[in-house]
């Protein structure tokens, strides 16, 4: 109002609007109000024009607590557009959809079709725990790989016919396929580690004769593989030596995926009459 010495203003309605001896028109609620000026001889001013307060629009959010990456709805979804205070903890679309990235506290308002705008929405986001992860993509059956996450948190296998992992994030390869694993804390947030291969280990097998008789030449034959260490320390296919005692050989078989398995084969050398 323009008058704001030498008298006092008065409100017709102060539920909707307030006016102090300056003049300062302060919103309260929603609604019609007019305001009078009465200066210091007593004369009353005629009424100022109807003014309409507008009300505030509410907004709300469906979560108030998130974990990175999480997302979840504002309202109201139309008649407005959604605003964010800081794009690296969370965003919003016009819509009111939120998209957490980063860990941290951030507010939305909402500003309706007619200008006015709603109190600030908070929302709160923690972080994701932090994985530490063995540096290879691939194993073996029947191997084992070691994981470590910041805080404590508990350990899943997305595939468990795949591979296993207990409490202290020690994972065992079962079976071949593609795996990965989840850490999650104690407040519900949780990090996945990238996928791992697991490869089938070799068929390992050693062909040769059972029995032979003692001095003869007698070969073995590994198969399986694409490397071969022989019990001897030989790295051949094939093993010939000289049959003098009964016993056992084996080789260790490496496939192309550097998984490994051992074959055992028993020689009975027959005396010579």
């Amino acid at each position: 109002m323009t008058s704001t010495t030498g008298g006092i203003w008065a409100s017709s309605n102060s539920t909707v609007a307030a006016i102090n001896n300056s003049g300062k028109v302060t919103a309260v609620s929603s609604g019609t109000v007019r305001f009078t000026f009465t200066n210091s001889a007593g004369c009353v001013s005629a009424p100022s024009p109807l003014i309409t307060v507008l009300p505030t629009p509410q907004g709300t959010i469906i979560d108030s607590v998130l974990c990175i990456g999480a997302s979840t709805l504002l309202s109201p979804s139309s008649g407005g557009s959604w605003a964010f205070s800081n794009p690296n903890i969370a965003t919003a679309t016009p819509g009111g959809g939120v998209t957490t990235v980063g860990a941290g506290t951030t507010f939305f308002v909402f500003t309706n079709s007619n200008g006015c705008s709603s109190l600030p929405v908070k929302l709160r986001v923690r972080p994701n725990p932090t994985i530490t992860e063995p540096n290879i993509s691939s194993g073996c059956v029947n191997t084992t790989i070691q994981f470590q996450a910041s805080p404590i948190s508990t350990w899943t296998s997305i595939n468990t016919q795949v591979a296993t992992i207990n409490a202290g994030g020690l994972a065992s390869f079962i079976a071949p396929g593609t795996v990965k694993f989840r850490a999650t804390d104690a407040n519900g947030c949780f990090k996945e580690t990238k996928d791992y291969v697991v490869n089938q280990i070799p068929i390992a097998s050693i062909t040769s004769a059972s029995s032979s008789c003692k001095g003869q030449t007698i070969t073995f034959t590994a198969s399986g593989g694409v490397f071969y260490t022989w019990s001897t320390g030989a790295t051949t296919v094939s093993l010939t030596t000289m049959a003098m005692n009964s016993g056992s050989w084996s080789v260790t078989v490496t496939d192309d995926n550097g998984c490994t398995a051992i074959a055992n084969t028993n020689l009975v050398v027959l005396p010579l009459h």
